[in-house]
């Protein structure tokens, strides 16, 4: 479905969209999983079977609540099934800790990710990082792949600007890019991203065609070249 509106900026979603998702996190997210469970097999099932992890696949079910929710509510999911106090920050502190040890120490780029930035730079189309990760690692993630000076802006949870899918850093981006949210794409994976997209304002360009998403968003891509199709 072609968009209706020019586009004159981008605003990429990190993880499933720049970063190969599941490279990226299964290994680490079924690490921490087991180690905060513990040593009971019965326990680490329970989690992985509400926190949306196949053990047996090795791989993050794409209905997960990692995928979609805060740092702070994942945090409560775990927590009321540990045995951990809900709401306890240092909880949030501690999944995070565990989740840098054990993440790759270089992270595999989308298939095409790297081709679609240098052509939209050539092109002169500012472009911005909005995720539901923190800034920081967005930000040494994308400096390790070559790609820092792509972008106008890198946003995280913990910029100021709220966590996906409210629109506070999709706005923020816009803003930071000289433009306003009507002129920018969010591009992303997940309802998370179609939602801040869209409560901002700008156009919803979906990334790999998840069905349950396809109605909602104002623009459905394959590869990510196809986004060079829509530019204004």
């Amino acid at each position: 479905m072609p968009s209706s509106r020019p586009i004159r900026g981008v605003v990429f979603d990190k993880d499933g969209t720049l970063l190969d998702f599941h490279a990226t996190w299964d290994a680490a997210f079924g690490t921490v999983l087991a180690e905060f469970a513990g040593d009971d097999p019965d326990l680490v099932a329970q989690v992985d079977r509400v926190l949306g992890f196949d053990r047996v696949a090795g791989t993050i079910l794409v209905d997960s609540p990692f995928v979609a929710d805060s740092s702070a509510q994942f945090a409560d999911k775990l927590a009321v099934l540990i045995g951990r106090q809900v709401g306890d920050v240092t909880l949030v502190a501690a999944i995070d800790d565990a989740i840098t040890r054990h993440m790759p120490a270089v992270p595999t780029p989308e298939a095409g990710a790297g081709e679609l930035l240098g052509a939209l730079r050539a092109r002169g189309i500012p472009m911005a990082v909005a995720t539901n990760d923190n800034a920081e690692r967005a930000a040494t993630q994308m400096a390790q792949l070559g790609w820092q000076d792509h972008f106008t802006a890198i946003y995280g949870v913990e910029s100021g600007f709220g966590e996906k899918p409210a629109p506070g850093m999709v706005e923020a981006a816009a803003t930071a890019m000289g433009l306003a949210p009507a002129d920018v794409a969010m591009v992303g994976d997940s309802s998370t991203d179609m939602g801040a997209g869209r409560d901002a304002g700008a156009t919803t360009v979906l990334y790999g065609g998840r069905p349950d998403l396809v109605d909602v968003a104002d623009v459905v891509i394959g590869p990510l070249h196809e986004l060079l199709d829509h530019l204004g």
